[in-house]
């Protein structure tokens, strides 16, 4: 079933960037899968095939995701109402959740269970999906014979301060992001944070992921509701929609953990997605009061 939603999302995917691209283009796509599979069984090599199918599924599900709904609301004349947004979020989630199904089953071996074996692509899991959504947004995948020249005009805009500044911020946060993720870096976790963390598991059990609750599913709502406004400037809209994509980037990272029962990251998924949703809507709330 892994294999199977990898080939069908790599074609998705593909049927994005080139929307003439038919049957042969998905038979291409099978019969190149199909024969990288054989071989790694052949070589005895399953786990590594595990590792890669996961890490590809990690990467395209949050871009497949984010596309499909920006597109979606590109179409829509006007934002979401407030009984509309939890079926956008919730398109987020439940995309997520079945690509969270297809990782599991491909890294359905017991070295994965028992912690043995582990997801060795954290870092571009988190990173890639980032790179491609913003160059989507920048330079306009979906219409990819002029990714080229607005990549050269993006390059050759002149640099002003706020954009450095910017910029900066930017690169600084993400790094900041990699290294805490995977507990590579816990001397970077506060106490006042930890403390934070310990009373969110007291009142839960299980402590949902950060990430999801404070920043992607806000920062989801907020674009939901304020992409299409015109009084704020582009790179906003552009920064909360890739804020928002850390949503499902960190929830499929969550069910990449094999060693985690199913139910458990299940449990703390929705938990996030559930109070993010509601921290962004009091957001929003909030804006709309001042």
């Amino acid at each position: 079933s892994g294999v199977g939603a990898l080939v069908i999302l790599i074609f998705a995917i593909w049927r994005r960037f080139r929307p003439q691209a038919g049957i042969t283009s998905f038979g291409t796509i099978i019969a190149v899968i199909t024969l990288s599979v054989l071989i790694a069984m052949f070589m005895d090599q399953r786990q590594l095939m595990a590792q890669v199918s996961a890490l590809a599924l990690t990467i395209l599900v949050p871009v497949l995701i984010m596309m499909e709904l920006d597109i979606r609301m590109k179409g829509a004349s006007t934002p979401p109402t407030i009984k509309g947004l939890p079926r956008k979020v919730g398109f987020v989630f439940l995309g997520t959740f079945m690509g969270g199904i297809f990782i599991q089953n491909v890294m359905g071996d017991p070295d994965f269970w028992v912690g043995i074996a582990q997801f060795r692509g954290v870092k571009l899991a988190i990173l890639l999906p980032l790179l491609i959504l913003w160059l989507y947004k920048v330079a306009k995948l979906d219409q990819i014979r002029f990714v080229g020249y607005r990549v050269k005009r993006f390059v050759y805009q002149p640099l002003t301060i706020l954009v450095l500044i910017i910029g900066f911020l930017g690169l600084a946060l993400i790094s900041i992001y990699l290294v805490r993720s995977g507990n590579d870096a816990p001397a970077l976790v506060s106490g006042s944070e930890r403390w934070f963390r310990e009373g969110l598991e007291t009142l839960f059990f299980i402590r949902p992921r950060t990430k999801e609750l404070f920043l992607g599913y806000p920062a989801l709502v907020l674009w939901l509701v304020y992409k299409d406004r015109s009084t704020l400037p582009s790179w906003l809209t552009t920064t909360l929609f890739l804020v928002a994509s850390l949503a499902p980037i960190s929830m499929l990272n969550s069910f990449s953990h094999a060693h985690t029962s199913f139910i458990v990251t299940l449990y703390r998924s929705t938990l996030g997605a559930f109070f993010g949703f509601l921290l962004g809507w009091f957001m929003v709330r909030i804006i709309k009061s001042v």
